[in-house]
């Protein structure tokens, strides 16, 4: 088994909003990038076994090149695991 992380955090939202950022192509793109950074979304099937591929590209100002999948972008796919809506979504990362 490779790499593994488990991240939660309370987020004081109703939990539709919650839920609507989760499972919206467009509204991923915004929140899950930091910084400067741009997301783009390029496929997405909302559903338990589906899931969406997804790129962050960091700005051109950043010089480190240390665990990004190509130069300047980091590119991965997400499975949906459980989507019980607004109660709980698991997801499974993978670099692309």
């Amino acid at each position: 088994m490779g790499q593994t992380t488990q991240n939660s955090r309370i987020i004081k939202a109703a939990v539709e909003t919650i839920y609507a950022a989760f499972t919206n192509p467009k509204a991923l793109e915004t929140w899950q990038t930091p910084g400067d950074m741009i997301g783009k979304v390029y496929e997405f099937d909302l559903k338990a076994g589906g899931g969406y591929k997804m790129s962050l590209f960091y700005p051109d100002s950043e010089n480190r090149l240390i665990g990004k999948t190509s130069g300047k972008e980091d590119r991965f796919i997400a499975k949906f695991i459980e989507l019980s809506p607004y109660k709980k979504i698991i997801e499974a990362i993978n670099l692309a």
